[in-house]
């Protein structure tokens, strides 16, 4: 994983998010902590698709239903 340490912007938020130091470099499981906060902070969506996958299954036209199934 390529991480850009000399990008001001993430630095500073990363810096101030971990209490790092501006010498401190940012490491991997930082990155991980990040997106899974972020992560945390997404509210599911109620798609017709994701009713469909619930097993809904008249949320979807039989158009829709017979698209290649890429989703799964």
């Amino acid at each position: 994983m390529c991480i850009n340490n000399k990008d001001k912007g993430y630095f500073n938020s990363f810096r101030n998010a971990f209490h790092k130091k501006p010498n401190d470099k940012i490491k991997k499981a930082e990155i991980y902590k990040a997106i899974a906060a972020y992560i945390r902070t997404l509210n599911p969506q109620n798609s017709r698709f994701d009713q469909y996958i619930n097993g809904k299954s008249k949320t979807l036209t039989e158009n829709e239903i017979g698209l290649p199934n890429i989703h799964r």
